[in-house]
């Protein structure tokens, strides 16, 4: 999706790290996607398979309400039969437009603002997440981002929950071979999961939405990562 060749040679000097969910995005994008599917989604899916595939993802969701499986398994069931549902690469598209035009309702476009000001030279923007590439690969394009690095799409033979250490790895895996990990790294986030990303950036933003001792407490372990911390309220 993304031609990252010109940026490899170029001369940026600052690279910026957006987290999406609870950050750039006001809430959970998995669980609008999964109540998008059951609810006003897949308009594009033929009579049955949405039925399947609605019936597929309740399950999951129950499964996953009564603690039998994790979170990364249920994002996983949910994302394969968003596949199985939609076999046609036209009627996939389709519902991503349609869920994008959901997401964009809860876009912080303040803190979009302020990662897209102007630079010079011009920053590298990548977007690392743990949601879904489905949906939030094409996303970050829309909101101007040179890469989404993002939990692989359901039938990916490499899938891995793009979290914690693993998020930590694939992005700086992605940084390294693009010949960015020497670049002022900017990092914007609004939880500990990110911690492993924390300790490698020179500036945290960090999105408050946690409130008294829980925020204060986050804020002095972030402190121990030896970058400068910028607090944004939402």
């Amino acid at each position: 999706m993304f031609d990252f060749r010109g940026l490899m040679t170029s001369r940026t000097e600052i690279v910026f790290l957006v987290d999406f969910d609870g950050t750039l995005y006001e809430g959970n994008s998995f669980h609008s996607w999964v109540r998008y599917v059951l609810w006003a989604g897949l308009s594009s899916a033929r009579f049955r398979s949405r039925w399947q595939c609605r019936r597929a993802v309740m399950f999951s969701s129950l499964l996953r309400t009564l603690g039998f499986i994790d979170h990364a398994a249920w994002k996983r069931r949910v994302q394969l039969a968003w596949h199985l549902a939609l076999p046609q690469v036209w009627q996939q598209e389709s519902e991503t437009v349609a869920f994008i035009e959901v997401l964009k309702k809860r876009i912080d476009y303040g803190l979009l603002k302020q990662i897209r000001a102007s630079r010079t030279p011009e920053p590298v923007r990548i977007l690392t997440t743990a949601a879904p590439a489905e949906y939030v690969e094409a996303l970050g394009c829309v909101l101007g981002f040179n890469k989404v690095i993002a939990t692989p799409a359901g039938r990916s033979s490499d899938w891995i929950h793009n979290i914690g250490t693993k998020k930590f790895e694939r992005t700086m895996d992605f940084m390294k071979k693009s010949g960015l990990a020497q670049h002022h790294l900017i990092l914007y986030t609004d939880h500990l999961d990110d911690r492993p990303l924390m300790e490698s950036a020179n500036e945290i933003h960090l999105v408050a939405v946690e409130e008294g001792k829980k925020m204060a407490a986050m804020l002095e372990e972030i402190s121990r990562c030896g970058a400068e911390v910028f607090l944004h309220c939402r």
